[in-house]
């Protein structure tokens, strides 16, 4: 897995935190294309972080395994993003107003157009 702290530390369970992840997406240090090992702990931290709860997770979880070039798994996420966490005009339907999850559908459509 990819560390999001200094110092080793397991979470006591699941939560939406993937900070770490950022050289996966948005940004692109981590490629599966190029660097196999690190595209594996990227997948790794992502199942060790568990399933999304809100918008927001759910579209950077579609981002990242679109990243990873895990089609299958990103429309997962992208139709849980659509069905569960959206109102019919697309914006996030979490309890507090998150623009992750309003530009969270945006983002993989770009990404997909690009592979």
């Amino acid at each position: 897995q990819i560390q999001e702290w200094a110092r080793d530390y397991d979470s006591n369970g699941p939560f939406t935190h993937i900070s770490q992840l950022y050289g996966l997406f948005p940004g692109a240090q981590i490629d599966p294309r190029f660097n196999e090992t690190l595209a594996h702990a990227a997948n790794i931290s992502l199942l060790l972080r568990g399933d999304s709860s809100s918008g927001w997770p759910t579209a950077w979880r579609a981002n990242l395994f679109a990243r990873l070039l895990q089609g299958e798994t990103a429309y997962y996420y992208m139709t849980r993003l659509i069905s569960r966490y959206s109102y019919d005009n697309l914006w996030s339907s979490n309890s507090v107003f998150q623009i992750d999850g309003n530009f969270g559908v945006f983002s993989v459509f770009c990404i997909y157009a690009v592979l």
